[in-house]
This record gives structure tokens, C-alpha cells and sequence, in this order.
């Protein structure tokens, strides 16, 4: 990397005087050093912290000596970077950036600490091709400016200060193998002040008339097919009270279907707390629509192979897509222009392991098109298709939209998949399937739906 020339760029006069952030800052009691290349960098000023376990410099001090130009814009602000090969761009508040126009996320935001801007440590560094290793004994970050030498290690004793995984790269548009314990399906425009949900309540007569139709399926069907009930918690249920006091929780209400249920031959599946146990820390819900995301119906999926008895497929047989700057159903919804400014990524996830399908479980978006379409094509009356795996299972899916993200991860496990939507389906699924002896029926849906008697009624009707 060359650390001096001339840049053809114009810069925004550099300021880095900016308001403290405080909120959910730790600093670091012991000095850390950073070395670059064998030379100590000296901070005049503020000194290079740990806030929730990540060091974070002043952004002069370190990226000046590397050879960069520094920009701020204090209208964004926005930091920009930039020497003859890269050019970065890290926004205050914001867990992501970009380096040379491709998207990195973060563990922690660039932020202010006693006036000055911070900026996240080796996130940065090694997307412009810094190695960085943290020296224990010393309490010294090293950077080499041309890479990680051979054979340079980080002391086991890093005090939290290793990054988790490496910053997170969008998949490129043929996909990428998700890695076994790495993170994937990432929100890289992340911002903490934008929150939108929907509401739950319960609806009490709706509830019990929905436990009688599953209760006439179950004794409907032969003793051979079984039947599931799968009801998906909303966002607004692991957010924090800002946003959830005054709604009606969902945990109490889905056990109490599923206590109900499960004494009348229903299988209840418990997606709930699958996800509560990630909510914090993944991208389990759109910020800007009501949906969950894929990796939150991965989790859904696992809860329902636990419960049906087999094992799910890994995350590292996939292949993962993303479709960025997607807009949901909350932007018709308010007109704050918060909510297209920090547009959600649709990831979806296709199997690479042989299994094939009778139709496409994805309608593959065009520029600008990331939809929730992109999963089944969207809401359809019926879904009928079959896969490679020739174990004589159906599987019959009576759901509503959230069943759509669901589908492409269980599929794999059946012969036969038959997916209908009662808001548009209008005959008998039971006459249909015919011979009901070898399959499952799984109702998914949001916790919200059994208290909609409209779609209860149309879940009886279909019958």
C-alpha cells in the first residue's frame, strides 16, 4: 500500500470536533499503544480505548500516518479516507462502511469520546490491507502496512480486543458457501435510532375458534399424517420498552395456544425461543417492513427439525445471495424519510448440495428490484413441487406470507411440497392432496394471526 501521492479528489475541509456520544460506552482503564511498522504513533490528545471490546483510535492520529487524507463532513458525519488506492467512508453512529465502495460491517459504531471521533479498529485497517496483530504483553496494537508478516500471531490473551469473524463482505452475485460458524445474512445499514414495528394484541374469541379448526384438521386427517403449529413472534416482541411497553406480550398468549393445542394431538413448534435466544445480535427481522428475514426463519426451521425429528440442514451447504436497498411495508406506512435512508439487504439462501427442485424457491431480483418476493415470487395461491429426495414425504404448508422465508429451508427434507395461501386458495386442500397417510401439515403464521378471525375462518374453509 503506498502511504504518500497525489489524490484527484476534493476533500471536505478536515473537522473532527464532534458531540460526545455516551450511551453504552466502556472505556478502557490501561493505555494501549499502537505501533505501525515498528513506530509508535503518538495521540496528543484522546487515547486510543476499548469500547465493548474493540479498540477504537482517533481517526488523525493513525490514518495520517498510514499516508491518508482526512475528510469530514460534518452535514453526514461522515469521515472519508483516502490516498491513491483506497477510499473509505465510515459514518458516525453507523455499524457499517465501505472501502472502495464495498459494504463492511462492524462491531461496534465510529463514535465521539471526549470530543474526539473514533473510528473502529482493525475492521478498517484490513480492509485497506493492513495486518494487524494485538501484542497481550505489551497491551500494543500492531499494524504493518503491507500485511500480516508471515507467521505473526495475536496473543490468546487479547482481553476481547479480536474482532468477531472478519468484517462481513456482501456476497458476490454468483453467492458464497456461508463458513460453519460464521456470521451471515448481516444488516450492513444498521442504525440504532431507526426502529419500526407493527403491534400484536390478542384477540380471545378469535384464539379459541382457531384452536377448534386445527383441532378438526387434526381429527379430520388419519393418525398416520401429523399436524404442526408454528406461530412466529413479531419484532416488536424483542425490542426494547421504548417501543414494546403499552403492546401485549407474545410469549404468554403462544404458550397458551400451544398448551391447548398439544392436548388435542397438535404439535406446537417452539420457534419462540430460537429466536429470542439471537434477537440481539442477529439480523432476524427487516428494519423497514414487517417480515422476519431468512435468518430468522433458519431459526424457525431448526425449532420445527427438532420437533419433527430430523436433522437440518448446515448453513455451510447454502449458498448465500444478497439483494440490497430494500424498501419495505413500513415506508408506505410513515413519512419519515428515517426509514429509506437506512433501506434493509434480502439475503436468501439456495442449497448446494445436490438437491434439486421442481420449480424455483426464488424469484431472483433485478437492479433495484430486492423485494420479499424474492422468496416463492411472493403471496401465490398454491405452491406444488417436488424435490430429488425421494423419501415418499409431503409436507402440506397452510401460511401466510411469513411462510415464505420458511419453505426454501425445509424443502430439502420432503418428496412433495404443496404450500397454499387461505387468503387466496379457495378449495379443499384435504381433497386435493388425496391420500393425507404419509403427510405433515404445518400451520406457520405470526403469533398475530389466530386472534384475525377473517383468516381463521378462511384456514377452516379450505379444509
Amino acid at each position: 500500500m503506498r502511504k504518500s501521492g497525489r489524490l484527484i479528489i476534493c476533500l471536505i475541509a478536515f473537522m473532527l470536533v464532534t458531540q460526545v456520544l455516551t450511551g453504552g460506552t466502556s472505556l478502557g482503564a490501561s493505555r494501549i499503544a499502537v505501533e505501525i511498522d515498528g513506530q509508535e504513533v503518538v495521540f496528543p490528545g484522546q487515547q486510543p480505548t476499548v469500547v465493548e471490546g474493540r479498540v477504537l483510535v482517533p481517526v488523525r492520529g493513525v490514518f495520517e500516518k498510514l499516508g491518508y487524507i482526512v475528510g469530514w463532513d460534518k452535514s453526514k458525519q461522515t469521515v472519508l479516507l483516502a490516498n491513491e488506492e483506497n477510499t473509505v467512508t465510515i459514518t458516525v453512529g453507523k455499524l457499517s462502511f465501505t472501502t472502495n465502495g464495498v459494504a463492511y460491517t462492524l462491531a461496534v459504531p465510529a463514535q465521539a469520546v471526549n470530543g474526539r471521533t473514533m473510528l473502529p479498529f482493525r475492521a478498517l485497517l484490513e480492509s485497506v490491507g493492513c495486518g494487524v496483530v494485538w501484542d497481550a504483553g505489551r497491551k500494543t496494537v500492531l499494524v504493518y502496512s503491507g500485511g500480516l508478516p508471515e507467521g505473526a500471531v495475536s496473543d490468546d490473551d487479547s482481553e476481547g480486543l479480536e474482532e468477531f469473524d472478519k468484517p462481513y463482505v456482501l456476497p458476490p452475485p454468483e453467492g458464497r458457501r456461508v463458513a460453519p460458524g460464521a456470521r451471515f445474512g448481516v444488516d450492513i445499514h444498521k442504525n440504532p435510532d431507526v426502529v419500526f414495528h407493527g403491534y400484536f394484541y390478542v384477540g380471545s374469541t378469535s384464539i379459541l375458534r382457531y384452536i377448534e379448526v386445527l383441532d378438526s384438521y387434526r381429527r379430520t386427517l388419519p393418525d398416520t399424517a401429523r399436524v404442526f403449529c408454528l406461530l412466529a413472534p413479531t419484532n416488536v416482541e424483542f425490542l426494547d420498552e421504548r417501543y414494546s411497553a403499552g403492546v401485549a406480550g407474545q410469549k404468554a398468549p403462544t404458550k397458551s395456544i400451544y398448551n391447548r393445542l398439544e392436548g388435542k394431538g397438535v404439535v406446537p413448534v417452539d420457534a419462540y425461543s430460537k429466536l429470542e435466544a439471537h434477537a440481539d445480535k442477529e439480523y432476524l427481522y427487516f428494519r423497514t417492513d414487517h417480515h422476519w428475514t431468512a435468518v430468522g426463519a433458519y431459526y424457525a426451521y431448526l425449532a420445527y427439525a427438532e420437533t419433527a425429528g430430523f436433522a437440518p440442514v448446515t448453513v455451510d451447504n447454502y449458498l448465500e445471495f444478497a439483494a440490497t436497498d430494500f424498501l419495505g411495508s413500513y415506508v408506505r406506512d410513515t413519512p419519515s424519510n428515517a426509514v429509506s435512508n437506512s433501506p434493509d439487504t434480502v439475503y436468501y439462501y439456495k442449497i448446494n448440495n445436490g438437491t434439486t427442485f421442481s420449480q424455483s424457491l426464488f424469484r431472483t431480483p433485478t437492479d433495484g428490484g430486492a423485494s420479499y418476493s424474492v422468496f416463492l415470487g411472493g403471496d401465490q395461491t398454491i405452491h406444488d413441487f417436488t424435490t430429488s429426495n425421494k423419501n415418499g414425504k409431503v409436507l402440506v404448508v397452510i401460511k401466510e406470507s411469513f411462510g415464505n422465508a420458511f419453505i426454501p429451508w425445509v424443502a430439502p427434507h420432503y418428496e412433495r411440497i404443496i404450500a397454499i395461501d387461505p387468503r387466496h386458495y379457495t378449495d379443499s386442500i384435504t381433497k386435493y392432496l388425496g391420500d393425507c397417510s404419509n403427510a405433515d401439515f404445518l400451520f406457520i403464521s405470526t403469533a398475530n394471526v389466530p386472534s384475525y378471525i377473517g383468516f381463521v375462518e378462511k384456514m377452516e374453509r379450505v379444509m
